[in-house]
């Protein structure tokens, strides 16, 4: 799960998607299943784009370790200036 919201997190850097729609929850919904945030329903689907596999490494992004900062600008700017 760490690893699909950092691929997630690494996806809305490089194409300016929405920040708070990386959790893992949220992308990996089963088909079949409804988010019921807003009315009507939204019932999820699948569709075969692909029979490939796709493996992290197949993502030509900067995905963070889990132990790097998420937000490495705001980490840099609490750092006191020498």
């Amino acid at each position: 799960m760490q690893e699909a919201e950092a691929l997630n997190q690494a996806m809305v850097r490089e194409f300016n998607g929405d920040p708070a729609a990386t959790d893992s929850t949220r992308v990996l919904r089963l088909p079949g299943f409804a988010n019921k945030k807003y009315e009507p329903d939204f019932h999820v689907q699948a569709r075969a784009e692909s029979t490939q596999t796709y493996h992290l490494r197949d993502f030509k992004l900067q995905v963070d370790s889990q132990d790097a900062p998420r937000h490495h600008h705001e980490e840099v700017a609490r750092k006191p200036l020498a």
